[in-house]
């Protein structure tokens, strides 16, 4: 998974989708691209993610999955995702902060 603050938004490959069950069949259509020019086209879906597996780091995010991401520039987590979150490293205790963004 690439962390990518300069990505608008969160790209997956269809692989994932169906490890988490999810049926794409009627789901909206998007045409993708990027530094390299047009990407294809990719299904959208809307997902609720909790990090850590903690309730109190949920959010609902745009999700958009194409196939073949993960075999060519990896599967990319978006601003769109990171803007949900607040974290901060402090790298000289190892230690960092990890919440949902505005303290909530």
């Amino acid at each position: 998974m690439i962390v990518d603050s300069g990505a608008e938004g969160t790209l997956l490959d269809v692989e994932v989708a169906e490890a988490l069950g999810l049926d794409l069949t009627d789901a909206r259509r998007i045409s993708i691209s990027g530094v390299g020019g047009p990407g294809g086209e990719a299904r959208v879906a809307e997902l609720d993610v909790a990090l850590l597996g903690r309730s109190d780091l949920r959010a609902r995010i745009t999700v958009a999955f194409a196939p073949d991401v993960a075999d060519t520039f990896g599967n990319l987590l978006g601003l769109n995702a990171m803007q949900q979150f607040d974290f901060a490293p402090q790298h000289s205790i190892c230690r960092g902060y990890l919440g949902t963004a505005g303290g909530g």
